[in-house]
């Protein structure tokens, strides 16, 4: 999962794939991930990529929110 959204995050996410990959739609994709990216114990991830996928997630995660509330 965290090596996907490494490799998508420069080109805006990987929103097309969670579901056919992961069995999950966007916004759960993405909660899930974060929570993830937030126990960094034993993932080999530098600093600076968790902190761009950490920003990357929270934002997906209020767009997608957002665009359930119009």
């Amino acid at each position: 999962m965290v090596a996907i959204a490494l490799r998508w995050v420069d080109f805006g996410g990987c929103d097309e794939f969670t579901l056919t990959e992961f069995g999950l739609q966007p916004l759960d994709f993405y909660l899930r991930l974060n929570a993830i990216i937030r126990t960094t114990d034993g993932l080999n991830v530098e600093p600076d990529d968790l902190r761009k996928l950490a920003a990357h997630c929270i934002s997906k995660i209020n767009s997608l929110i957002s665009g359930r509330n119009h």
